[in-house]
């Protein structure tokens, strides 16, 4: 289902959050999340909004948007994919990053004994079946967008469009 968290001022998410549908035969819509803080700064941790199968179709990944008046600082990855062994993936769903008066940043972590920037995936895969297309990637901060990877892909049809809009003159 839905994750959908509203605040006046900052939202700290410590942890992960996740909105996914998984099966071994066919697999659900992953859900919408989005964090919205109107006056304040976003941090969060990782945020997972899949659709996973083995056996059979996998639907859309959910659309993740994060909106701050300041500042948005990702502590993990960002993912909205979809993904079938041997059917059909739909598509990825889009990830929304909006920092109105602030800037984007990543915070590097250790994963598997590196230091790695967070990733924003937006994709869909079927390793024997047909994909849908990678989904799109929007971001839009005042100066600053750093220490982020961004993966939107498919392997079977298009990759998702990205757009960086600077408020300001951004440094990316």
């Amino acid at each position: 289902g839905a994750i959908s968290l509203t605040a006046t001022n900052d939202i700290n998410i410590t942890g992960d959050l996740y909105s996914s549908s998984e099966s071994n035969s066919g697999a659900g819509q992953g859900g919408t999340i989005s964090l919205t803080a109107a006056n304040g700064s976003i941090t969060t941790g990782e945020l997972n909004s899949s659709s996973y199968t083995f056996d059979g179709n996998a639907h859309r990944g959910g659309a993740i948007s994060l909106t701050a008046a300041n500042n948005i600082f990702i502590e993990g990855n960002l993912y909205s994919f979809s993904y079938s062994n041997t059917a059909t993936a739909s598509e990825g769903g889009a990830i929304f990053l909006i920092a109105r008066s602030g800037d984007i940043v990543g915070i590097p972590f250790k994963s598997f004994d590196k230091v790695r920037s967070p990733v924003l995936g937006s994709f869909s895969i079927s390793e024997r079946g047909t994909a849908g297309n990678g989904g799109n990637v929007v971001i839009e901060a005042k100066n600053n967008v750093s220490n982020l990877e961004i993966l939107t892909l498919s392997s079977d049809s298009q990759s998702g469009a990205v757009q960086v809009t600077g408020l300001r003159d951004l440094l990316l």
